[in-house]
């Protein structure tokens, strides 16, 4: 059974982020699982950014896939990482910056200069590394990061850092009507809900928006706004929303931590794909199996009619050993020898 898994690479590289924190959130995937690792970074150590892209490149070999996404900022070294992605989102408030490497010497001269011609190196080192990731020309990689450039997600779409850009998801709540008099229990949920949104409005308040998940249960989601996003608090019965990830009905998948949405998935095509192709499979099977009863029905009924043909003669046969044994027990045998001689 496949699983997604989610990375969460969080603060600075090398102090609140590091390899073996990537590692650890990831030692349990395996060859079907999807892994999809969220940024939200500053930058930070230039090796340990490089250590951890190294280790989700080798990782997409191992599993189905490794995908990033960056929520807020992804900054220098940060970077680096959100390029380890197959597909590579940003969502539409976030910010991509690129910049020359930069760091505080100490020592002579002599240090000062070796120090200087390392930066020049790792700078080199980035310009080929972006240029050969992106597709972009290297002269223009190497003046954006002189000036220090903060991309929007349309420009870093453009230039081929990133592969798609995230908007905001609307969520739909969903009522399924049952030829039943009596209503069900997420009918009736979703009442209060209508309810208290009517109360809400007359009282000029805040209102609660109500997600509909797979199994029918109601989600409620803190927000001021019409739709549900990142960092929004969901409550499922008034208790925060267990962690991990939660299909609304609607096929899209929020993703939830501490009670807080981290995430929002729409449906990917290749799922709506397997679901028609189960769907069609299973009505072929149940085609198939009508054809079958029907088969066996005909098989029956020929069956039949032939055992009516042949017992026909059968109790004929049947009836006439009966009179035969009736004689038997009317006539001694001596009478029936007379009987025969006599007709000799």
């Amino acid at each position: 059974m496949s699983k997604s898994f989610t990375v969460y690479a969080f603060g600075e590289v090398g102090w609140e982020l590091s390899l073996k924190d990537v590692i650890a959130q990831l030692k349990d995937a395996g060859k079907n699982d999807t892994v999809n690792v969220i940024i939200n970074s500053p930058g930070g150590d230039v090796s340990e950014g490089y250590a951890i892209y190294d280790y989700l490149t080798d990782l997409k070999s191992k599993v189905k896939s490794v995908d990033t996404e960056i929520f807020g900022m992804c900054a220098s070294i940060a970077t680096v990482i959100a390029l380890a992605g197959e597909k590579r989102v940003m969502n539409e408030n976030s910010q991509f910056m690129i910049h020359n490497p930069w760091g505080a010497p100490m020592g002579d001269s002599d240090q000062v200069r070796k120090y200087a011609d390392e930066l020049e190196k790792i700078e080199n080192r980035l310009i080929e590394f972006y240029s050969t990731k992106t597709g972009s020309e290297a002269k223009a990689i190497e003046k954006m990061m002189d000036a220090e450039t903060y991309l929007s997600p349309d420009e870093a779409k453009n230039l081929g850092f990133i592969t798609e850009i995230k908007t905001e998801l609307k969520a739909v709540a969903k009522i399924k009507i049952e030829k039943s008099n009596k209503m069900s229990k997420q009918t009736k949920g979703v009442i209060a809900k209508i309810k208290t949104l009517f109360k809400a409005l007359e009282d000029d308040a805040p209102v609660a928006l109500s997600l509909t998940l797979a199994d029918g249960t109601i989600a409620e989601v803190e927000t001021e706004n019409e739709t549900a996003s990142v960092g929004d608090a969901v409550t499922v019965d008034g208790a925060p929303a267990p962690d991990g990830t939660h299909e609304l009905a609607d096929g899209t998948s929020i993703v939830t931590v501490d009670g807080v949405i981290t995430e929002i998935m729409a449906m990917e095509e290749e799922e709506e794909e397997d679901y028609e192709a189960m769907k069609a499979e299973i009505a072929a099977l149940k085609a198939e199996r009508d054809e079958a009863v029907n088969g066996l029905a005909e098989i029956q009924a020929m069956l039949e009619k032939k055992a009516k043909t042949v017992s026909k003669p059968f109790n004929m046969k049947r009836e006439t050993f009966k009179q035969k044994e009736a004689v038997k027990t009317v006539f001694s045998k001596d009478t029936l020898k007379q009987i025969n001689l006599k007709k000799k």
